[in-house]
């Protein structure tokens, strides 16, 4: 990534790079000459060009775009989650046109220690220090499920901190780097809708008696009324 950017202003140091490759984000800290602490930036690189995005009180310790390159997930030192809208242009304009960024403290009782989108930017997952790993909403931040890393098959039996947490090419998995083990977590939330109706079934089935018949309809995303927006996910 260092290769790619080049020479990077004093200050400042890469976070993550859009999945298209044309993007850059970085962290920057600008201190006066005794050390004093005058603001932190988020910047972004492309085309050569950089340009502040946003300014946080805290500095940024973990970014993560999504697929699309429309949003970043960002974790500050303070352990505060937010969401920004990076879609559009770097100038003025573009900064002064998009939405205020979500923003939720993380519900780590540890610090955050990896963070990444699903395919489809609709689910939001988090390692910590804590032992845990969590999937939250990005529109809300707002926290679906948690597992403890010493309740997934293949962890160890102690809490350990995540080093790294992706979703899996089925969606339906959340694969965290715990040490030198790969801890693969069924998560509950995760899948098309379809899969969830499916999984919802089996959970009305289990002891029914008589077993009861359920079956999931058709999932695929219907067209909206004007001034309705669709909220099937794929």
């Amino acid at each position: 990534m260092r290769q790619q950017l080049g020479d990077l202003q004093a200050g400042c140091h890469p976070l993550a790079r859009s999945p298209d490759g044309t993007r850059f984000a970085l962290a920057c800290t600008q201190s006066e000459t005794q050390g004093r602490t005058v603001s932190h930036t988020l910047q972004l690189v492309s085309g050569g060009q950089s340009a502040v995005v946003w300014s946080p009180a805290q500095p940024i310790a973990l970014a993560s775009f999504e697929r699309s390159g429309r949003r970043i997930a960002l974790a500050l030192e303070n352990n505060m989650l937010y969401v920004l809208d990076v879609a559009g242009g770097q100038g003025q304009e573009a900064a002064n046109s998009r939405p205020e960024p979500t923003r939720r403290r993380s519900e780590h009782g540890g610090q955050i220690t990896d963070l990444q989108f699903n395919e489809d930017g609709t689910l939001l997952a988090t390692a910590g220090r804590d032992g845990t790993i969590r999937v939250l909403d990005p529109d809300t931040l707002r926290q679906l499920t948690v597992t403890p890393l010493n309740g997934a098959p293949g962890a160890p039996g102690a809490p350990n901190s995540a080093d790294a947490v992706v979703f899996a090419d089925d969606d339906r998995h959340v694969l965290a780097m715990v040490g030198k083990q790969i801890v693969a977590w069924r998560c509950p939330v995760c899948g098309s809708v379809k899969d969830l109706i499916e999984r919802a079934c089996a959970l009305l089935a289990e002891g029914a008696s008589p077993p009861r018949e359920c079956s999931a309809p058709d999932a695929s995303p219907r067209a909206a009324p004007p001034g309705e927006t669709s909220t099937a996910r794929r």
